[in-house]
């Protein structure tokens, strides 16, 4: 059986891992200023931006319910499609891009739930933050598994040259085994980042398709998620941990 408890530690080692990591993985502050347009870089940036932002639940498909809550922790570590389009456009070299943030969960009436968060990231001054309402299509139980459709709109702030923004839908079924629940999802996003006028770069809109999968272990109000994502050409992996009542 597995043991929440050492599910927790290791989620927090990750969360906390992340930001030293990603932080290495930039050689300087990111500011995030256009030094040298290129489309091309441009479109390679944007997609490496797009993996690393999307909106993750970390959570099953699971309704919160009437008066459930979630608050809790997590970072992010996506590995970048190629470092050296980061410093040809924007004049730092970046491997993987880490984030680190906050989320927040309340349950609604007829299997609804809401969700916000708030993230930075690591070696700049940038963040994304965004919402998601979520819907329980089968609620689930010991024996039989829950179905959830989710909606998500992320942007960012701090970006400076660049304006980000994306929205998603997914698809997710979960079943939970005891104090372990493994959950699994497919879905859709659209993100579009632009850039300065004065760049006069052309804005990338890419549309990608995403798989993602996670298991989820719980002790009383404690949680701790792990989840891995491919979000078009992109690896990223992440990791929760908070308080589920």
């Amino acid at each position: 059986m597995p043991n929440p408890i050492v599910g927790c530690v290791v989620a927090v080692n990750l969360v906390c891992n992340t930001a030293s990591g990603a932080s290495a993985a930039i050689a300087n502050a990111l500011d995030f200023q256009i030094v040298h347009p290129d489309q091309v870089d441009f479109h390679r940036v944007a997609q490496d931006l797009a993996a690393a932002a999307d909106d993750r639940r970390l959570a099953p498909a699971t309704a919160e319910g009437l008066l459930g809550f979630e608050l809790g922790v997590f970072g992010s570590l996506t590995p970048t499609q190629d470092s050296e389009a980061w410093q040809r456009l924007l004049g730092t070299p970046v491997d993987e891009i880490g984030l680190v943030g906050v989320t927040v969960g309340k349950g609604l009436p007829f299997g609804f739930d809401l969700g916000a968060r708030y993230a930075r990231l690591v070696g700049s001054d940038a963040a994304i933050f965004g919402g998601s309402l979520r819907y329980a299509v089968l609620e689930g139980s010991a024996v039989t598994p829950a179905l959830s459709v989710r909606g998500s709109y992320s942007a960012a702030a701090g970006t400076h040259d660049l304006a980000y923004h994306a929205w998603a839908a997914d698809l997710e079924l979960s079943q939970r085994v005891l104090l372990a629940t493994p959950y699994a999802g497919f879905g859709y996003a659209e993100s579009t980042l632009k850039a300065a006028p004065e760049s006069q770069l052309a804005d990338e809109r890419l549309d990608r398709i995403k798989g993602y999968a996670g298991l989820r272990l719980r002790l009383g109000p404690v949680a701790a998620s792990a989840e891995y994502e491919r979000f078009g050409a992109n690896d990223s992996y992440a990791a929760s941990v908070g308080f589920s009542f």
